[in-house]
């Protein structure tokens, strides 16, 4: 069939997420699918997520084949943390990172085979980094994760 819009894949994951995500449900307060400034937001719509498109993988793994694609976006979470002093913020982000994990499991399934409604092969957490990590001197605390979706199609 006719390889279906990467808008269509990125919007569909954005959709799933943002329900079991956002307040009241969940421990976000502010998503969008474009990057926002830390001063770009007040303090109440913090933890904020951002999904954002991080590139592709063309697998040519196997000859006289069409690529196998991947499509790449990072959900960075922003939270705050820093203005007490010699307070720990380790436990805040971990548990943001279990929300986000349970999110993208709930999305995508456990075993990854969820499809969006048809539109990937497969989706999961490729990676988890912690960017920033708030402290006295700095308020914000910053952790991506790399997700990855299959395309059912090849390129």
């Amino acid at each position: 069939g006719n390889p279906i819009g990467r808008e269509a894949i990125y919007s569909a994951f954005f959709a799933q997420l943002e329900p079991l995500l956002m307040a009241p449900t969940g421990p976000i307060m502010f998503m969008s699918r474009r990057l926002v400034a830390d001063t770009g937001l007040a303090a109440e719509q913090y933890p904020a997520m951002f999904m954002a498109e991080a590139g592709e993988i063309y697998n040519r793994g196997v000859l006289f084949a069409p690529a196998r694609v991947s499509l790449l976006c990072n959900l960075s979470v922003v939270s705050i943390h820093g203005d007490v002093q010699d307070a720990s913020n380790v436990t805040d982000l971990n548990n943001l990172a279990d929300a986000v994990e349970t999110a993208v499991q709930s999305a995508c399934g456990l075993t990854a085979q969820n499809t969006l409604g048809g539109l990937v092969q497969q989706a999961w957490i490729n990676h988890r980094t912690l960017v920033v990590t708030g402290s006295q001197s700095q308020r914000t605390s910053k952790q991506t994760f790399g997700v990855e979706m299959v395309l059912p199609h090849s390129r």
